[in-house]
């Protein structure tokens, strides 16, 4: 179950905030305006006094003198046991609108198959089948309430699962010779079009911030068709993790820098270094923040030959301030990052 924590952050950037939660709560907390004394009417009654003995010096000690009543360790404890509860709670919600959502999605996948592929109803109940018990293994693992010693293997766990979207393991032994070779041209087909719908989405967020002319909108789409096509030939696991929690988020994360995979390398480096020393802020942000400016030059340089250099400029403050918010995430860039 705990493993759910840090994997949820990282659906859509949170990552990022799991990793400033402790500079977060510092960073909130001093910011936060002072809150103003309540000030009583002219006319309202003085407040009662409080009986002797009541109130509690910084000391510990009750204004009479006596030791302060230690706090009950009973009721601490079951504090902690609803905190617990409603936490495990929250978890098994979320972990259960995940897996619904990738029902959903993995029918409505399946309804294309079994129409491209001429599939009998013996055979959509196989595949059916096979994915519901992936759909129980991953609910489980989700839910599932590990220590920290475990967080690790549980993490590699799901990474595992979520290597594939398991469709050609519930089709293995299923289909025919001749479905297995339209099986091929349908997976080519939907890869086709993930490349597509990347590329038109990231077209759309320039034509947002410059004014192409037609032949540099088709130069323009070119390039990001070629970049399109490595990301998803190079798609990690996390990439599918991400889509997992954004969909049970209900959000879609607009990955223009390509960060999502960044962003499982430091949250599994930070799991693998549990016990002995966590890498500190300083040093995730500064690698996230090479990283971003990595990706910035990379994809300004890519357009280079197509547009003039007042758009090159207009481009990359673009670039920039996106990266600029998902830094601010870590708390901002910091002042030993500035001018760098």
């Amino acid at each position: 179950m705990k493993a759910l924590v840090p994997l949820l952050c990282l659906a859509g950037g949170i990552a990022v905030g799991w990793f400033a939660r402790p500079m977060a709560a510092s960073s909130t907390a001093a910011s936060a305006p002072p809150v103003p004394a309540a000030t009583a009417p002219a006319n309202s009654a003085p407040a009662p006094e409080k009986p002797a003995g009541s109130e509690t010096a910084a000391n510990g000690r009750t204004s009479s003198g006596r030791p302060a009543k230690p706090d009950n360790d009973e009721s601490k404890a079951k504090r902690d046991a609803k905190a617990k509860e409603a936490m495990k709670k929250g978890q098994d919600q979320m972990a259960k609108r995940m897996t619904d959502v990738q029902r959903k999605k993995f029918e409505a996948r399946l309804d294309k198959l079994a129409a491209d592929l001429n599939l009998n109803d013996d055979q959509k109940a196989k595949i059916r089948a096979a994915m519901e018990k992936r759909f129980e293994t991953f609910g489980s693992l989700l839910t599932r309430d590990d220590d920290d010693t475990n967080d690790l293997a549980h993490m590699k766990e799901i990474g595992e699962l979520m290597k594939s979207d398991g469709l050609d393991t519930a089709t293995e032994g299923v289909l025919t010779d001749e479905q297995k070779e339209q099986y091929t041209a349908f997976k080519g087909k939907e890869r086709q079009s993930r490349i597509e719908s990347k590329a038109f989405k990231d077209l759309g967020n320039i034509t947002n911030v410059l004014d192409l002319s037609p032949e540099q909108r088709d130069n323009v789409y070119q390039v990001l068709m070629t970049e399109a096509a490595t990301r998803e030939d190079n798609q990690k696991a996390s990439g599918n993790m991400m889509s997992l929690f954004s969909d049970g988020l209900g959000f879609q994360f607009d990955d223009e820098l390509g960060v999502q995979d960044l962003m499982q390398e430091q949250m599994e480096a930070q799991m693998q270094q549990q016990g002995g020393g966590k890498t500190s802020m300083a040093d995730i942000r500064k690698n996230f923040q090479a990283t971003v400016k990595q990706r910035t030059d990379a994809k300004v340089e890519a357009l280079r030959p197509y547009l003039s250099e007042p758009q090159l400029q207009q481009y990359r403050s673009h670039l920039e301030t996106k990266g600029g918010g998902l830094l601010n995430m870590f708390g901002g860039a910091g002042d030993d990052d500035a001018g760098n």
